[in-house]
């Protein structure tokens, strides 16, 4: 039997030296996203009056969420090796500068590269308020229904909150599991609010310090919202396929140069991404034309789009799911018609 499309890809890659780990590049990201959360911290300083503060948490939560990001390529062993360095790279970047429990989002990220777009394994398309297959939509009930009727409309003003769900949601993992270093991170996840507040009320007056910590983390949630959201969100759900064309057809990357690289932390690039999660995030520029020419080779369609562009796909897709929802109260009417006397 000869060798399958996904071990021929990765031998390329392999070949082109982009599994190498990259220290350099790693090192010179922190000094920048660091540097960038201090500069808004001596703004911070310098805001004088509320609305000002304001201003500058709105750059806070990107500038956490920025310096906080690598928990995802520790997730993955793309910055370090697996071993206790790895680990504390980890629960610093998540639990600390997050708050968000690394051992439960890295189990969560895991289960969804492993299952991308399926609505029964992947916990990305298994929300609560939230539908993105027609069978998904006619399970609401309640509050989650009328959410899920409106949720082109809502999914914007949704997404700032994510950060409170993923906290949330960790917490609870923490409370119900065991997972290594729990008391670690159940300690960790404590002291963060207390010393983030803390270090606000350093520089601030009390109202002030309500204001950027709400606004920052609120800002947070939307950071991460616009960088996650467009890699997946109206793609196809899980086909029928093996894992090379799998990984393919529910990812779409975003057309790619220098400031949605930063952006998106490399993640614009979630086709290649998704193939090698092992990848540095700064070689997946580099795999790019090496996938999608070996796409193109093998007929696999190869989605790439504008930053703009993939919203009106991500909306589209969830206002066609939402219909959905009308279907099974129009349904459920005319059960109701029929059998009054």
């Amino acid at each position: 039997m000869g060798a399958s499309d996904y071990a021929l890809l990765k031998e390329q890659i392999r070949s082109a030296g982009l599994f190498e780990r990259q220290p350099r590049f790693y090192i010179i990201f922190h000094l920048f996203a660091f540097s960038q959360l201090a500069a808004c911290v001596w703004l911070l300083s310098l805001a004088h009056s509320t609305g000002r503060v304001a201003l500058v948490a709105l750059v806070l939560g990107p500038a956490f969420g920025l310096s906080a990001s690598c928990s995802h390529d520790c997730g993955h062993r793309a910055m370090l090796p697996a071993g206790r360095a790895n680990d504390a790279a980890g629960l610093f970047l998540a639990n600390v500068m997050l708050g968000v429990s690394w051992s439960w989002w890295r189990a969560k990220h895991n289960a969804h590269h492993s299952h991308p777009n399926d609505p029964d394994l992947d916990p990305d398309v298994n929300i609560s308020v939230l539908a993105f297959s027609a069978e998904q939509a006619r399970e609401k009930r309640g509050l989650a229904r009328w959410v899920t009727r409106h949720q082109a409309s809502l999914f914007l003003l949704l997404l700032p909150f994510e950060i409170f769900q993923l906290q949330c949601a960790g917490f609870k993992h923490l409370l119900r599991n065991r997972p290594p270093y729990r008391a670690l991170e159940i300690a960790l996840l404590l002291l963060r609010p207390v010393a983030f507040v803390a270090a606000l009320a350093f520089v601030l007056s009390w109202p002030s310090v309500v204001v950027a910590f709400a606004v920052a983390h609120l800002s947070m949630g939307a950071y991460f919202g616009s960088i996650f959201a467009p890699n997946h969100k109206g793609m196809p759900l899980a086909p029928d396929a093996d894992y090379f064309r799998r990984q393919v057809l529910t990812a779409r990357n975003v057309r790619a140069s220098r400031l949605p690289d930063l952006w998106f932390i490399g993640l614009n690039y979630q086709i290649e991404h998704h193939l090698f999660p092992t990848l540095p995030r700064n070689n997946l520029r580099r795999a790019r034309p090496i996938v999608r020419g070996f796409c193109e080779a093998r007929g696999v369609a190869y989605a790439e789009v504008g930053f703009l562009r993939s919203w009106v796909e991500i909306l589209r897709g969830l206002s066609e799911v939402s219909s959905g929802v009308d279907d099974v109260v129009v349904a459920a009417a005319q059960a109701d018609s029929r059998a009054a006397p």
